[in-house]
């Protein structure tokens, strides 16, 4: 019985390691895809970080950590990361301008994330990350327009 319930263990790690393989095959996949896309800055540069009013008064500087993958919690509550698709030229923006990094180096943090079995930020299109920011609790993204909730704290950073 001791030998079959150790089988069942390794099956489900196995399983387990199979699921992050395919994450991480389908996670370097699309970044060779998109890696030959040509993202540009955008025109105006400006980049509006958009964060659920549960998290009060955060800094700039939690901020970065958090996308630099130093940090998941804020306050001592989990967050939620958001943000825009790679063709999205806000991303770039976001990434060198505000977090200090080239696009390599902020891929590598994340996978290294991934393959620890980490969460990592959610994909989404701006008007979905405004939704989901203004709805979810502990929640931040960024997004290039101006946006007005009662549930989303706006902050311009350029």
């Amino acid at each position: 019985m001791l030998n079959c319930h150790k089988t069942s263990k390794n099956r489900i790690n196995n399983s387990e390691i199979g699921k992050r393989i395919i994450a991480i095959s389908i996670f370097l996949s699309l970044s060779i895809f998109f890696s030959g896309t040509g993202v540009v800055n955008s025109s105006s540069g400006e980049i509006y970080i958009v964060i659920n009013s549960s998290l009060g008064n955060i800094s700039l500087e939690d901020i970065k950590k958090a996308y630099r993958g130093e940090i998941s919690k804020i306050q001592g509550k989990d967050i939620v990361l958001y943000e825009l698709p790679l063709d999205n030229p806000a991303k770039k923006v976001f990434i060198e301008k505000f977090l200090g990094l080239d696009l390599e180096s902020y891929r590598k943090i994340w996978l290294v994330k991934l393959m620890g079995g980490g969460s990592i930020p959610k994909v989404a299109k701006e008007d979905e990350i405004i939704k989901n920011v203004s709805a979810q609790d502990n929640a931040i993204g960024y997004i290039q327009r101006a946006v007005q909730s009662d549930n989303i704290k706006v902050i311009s950073i350029k």
